[in-house]
């Protein structure tokens, strides 16, 4: 779950409609070097997939208890965290062994990365070496059987490149669904970069535009909850069961349109 601040107010996105935005925007990317290797449609169902792990969590939304808040995505104990990051990674690995390894490398980086950011956690940098060393072995199998059918450069490739992208089109979308953006969102994909504008009234410049249609016009439902302490995860689902459905929209145009 994301909670993005919008004034005396949370707007709630759901961790699998922000995997549905990543993945349109990569099918609406031109990224040659994928369809080169004819993984496309490979990659497009890792990005959608990547967080389905979140699909039943997302029923029985939860505060901390500490403090009363819903638990946005980046504040999960790493135990949990594993456990629905794992449930993801098992339902890519079944559609081919390649997505497999790319949302476990995915999710792999952001334990790595909570081993430093969450190092006076010694519950969650316990959980986080758990989940490292799993996957590791998890990897190994899904290699085995990803080499029946490439040879073992052609593995190292692909497995770069579709972690690569995945992790490029998952920054893209979080860097649009956390937060109202002030500032330009740097990335480099096929040897090429750019930058992304953010402007008022959702706009967004592509300089260049790296997109295949223009205007391209994106969306994410969203629930609107009062910014406070709730005294029990009861009282949290009510408040988003009684919140209407809004929308986060953005529209993706080149530095000429006016």
């Amino acid at each position: 779950m994301i909670r993005r601040e919008q004034g005396a107010d949370w707007l709630i996105v759901s961790q699998v409609d922000h995997a549905r935005l990543a993945a349109e925007l990569a099918q609406a990317w031109r990224h040659n070097v994928a369809s080169s290797w004819g993984i496309s449609e490979l990659l497009f169902h890792a990005v959608l997939k990547h967080d389905d792990g979140w699909r039943a969590w997302e029923t029985g939304l939860e505060i901390d208890p500490d403090n009363g808040i819903p638990r946005d995505f980046t504040e999960m104990p790493m135990e949990v965290a594993a456990g629905i990051w794992t449930s993801s990674i098992e339902t890519c690995a079944a559609e081919h062994p390649l997505v497999g390894i790319w949302v476990s490398r995915h999710f792999c980086y952001l334990a790595q990365h909570s081993l430093s950011s969450r190092a006076d956690n010694a519950a969650d940098v316990s959980a986080a070496r758990r989940f490292l060393a799993d996957q590791e072995q998890l990897q190994q199998r899904l290699q085995s059987v990803a080499l029946q059918d490439v040879t073992a450069r052609e593995f190292e490739t692909l497995s770069e490149l579709g972690f690569r992208f995945l992790r490029l089109f998952d920054g893209l979308s979080l860097w649009l669904c956390c937060a109202e953006r002030s500032e330009p969102y740097d990335v480099q994909c096929d040897g090429q970069s750019a930058r992304f504008i953010p402007y008022a009234g959702g706009r967004v410049v592509s300089d260049p535009y790296m997109l295949t249609q223009q205007p391209l016009q994106l969306s994410v439902p969203v629930r609107r909850i009062a910014a406070r302490a709730y005294t029990d995860n009861k009282e949290l689902r009510a408040a988003l069961e009684a919140s209407p459905v809004e929308e986060l929209s953005w529209t993706f145009t080149a530095q000429d349109l006016s």
